[in-house]
C-alpha cells in the first residue's frame, strides 16, 4: 500500500525511512494523528537531506489495520498530520511517498518489512539508485529492508531512538543515537565523494 506522490522513471537518490521510533516517537501503536510527536530535530534533518537533493520515502509495518484496531484511513489520516507537522518546522521536509503494510504478522505477506514487496509492487514504480540511497529506522528488520533492496550495508543505519536493541544491535557497525546525528552521517559521507 502506498501514499503520497508519484513514482518515477529515472533512478534517483532515495532515503528511506521507518516511521514510528524514527521520525516520531513510537508509542507501540501509533495509529491517530493526536499520537504524531516528532522526535528533536527530525523535521530540519530531512529538510536538510532534501535540500542536498535526496527525496524521502517512509517505510512502514502498520500491523494495527490487519489487527483490526483501526482501519486504512485512520493510518492514511496520522500519516497526513506527520507530513503537516514536519513541513510546518520545515518547508522542505517533503515526504515523497509513504509505503505501509497493513497486514498481521501471522498474514506472512510479501511487503511486510523486511521483505520488500511494498516496494516492489508499487504500482507505478518507485525506481531510486540503489548506489546512492539510504535506508535509517530503529529496528533490525528496517536494517534487513535495506538489505532486500540492494543498499550498500554501509548505507543502512541504525538508531537508537526507538526500539529497545538486543546485544547484537547494540554493537551494529552504523549505529547512531537519532535520526539527526544519522542525518549528519550521510551529509558528511557525501560531501567526500
Amino acid at each position: 500500500m502506498s501514499t503520497l506522490g508519484d513514482g518515477v522513471s529515472d533512478p534517483q537518490r532515495t532515503i528511506f525511512l521507518d516511521r514510528d521510533g524514527t521520525i516520531n516517537r513510537d508509542f507501540e501503536y501509533v495509529i491517530s494523528p493526536e499520537r504524531i510527536e516528532l522526535f528533536p530535530g527530525v523535521a530540519r534533518a530531512l529538510g536538510d537531506l532534501t535540500r542536498a537533493g535526496f527525496r524521502l520515502a517512509i517505510v512502514s509495518n502498520q500491523s494495527a489495520i490487519g489487527r483490526g484496531m483501526c482501519d486504512e484511513a485512520a493510518v492514511l489520516a496520522t500519516n497526513k498530520e506527520l507530513c503537516r507537522q514536519l513541513i510546518a518546522e520545515d518547508a522542505d521536509a517533503q515526504i515523497e511517498r509513504i509505503f505501509f503494510c497493513p497486514h498481521a504478522p501471522i498474514d506472512k505477506c510479501s511487503c511486510r518489512k523486511p521483505e520488500i514487496g511494498m516496494l516492489s509492487g508499487a504500482n507505478p514504480p518507485y525506481v531510486f539508485d540503489r548506489n546512492d540511497s539510504w535506508m535509517i529506522g530503529d529496528k533490525g528488520i528496517d536494517m534487513s529492508f535495506g538489505l532486500n533492496l540492494g543498499l550498500p550495508a554501509r548505507q543502512c543505519l541504525l538508531l537508537q531512538s526507538g526500539s529497545k536493541h538486543s546485544e547484537e544491535e547494540l554493537h551494529y557497525p552504523h549505529l547512531f543515537p537519532t535520526l539527526p546525528e544519522a542525518v549528519r552521517h550521510i551529509l558528511q559521507s557525501i560531501s567526500q565523494f
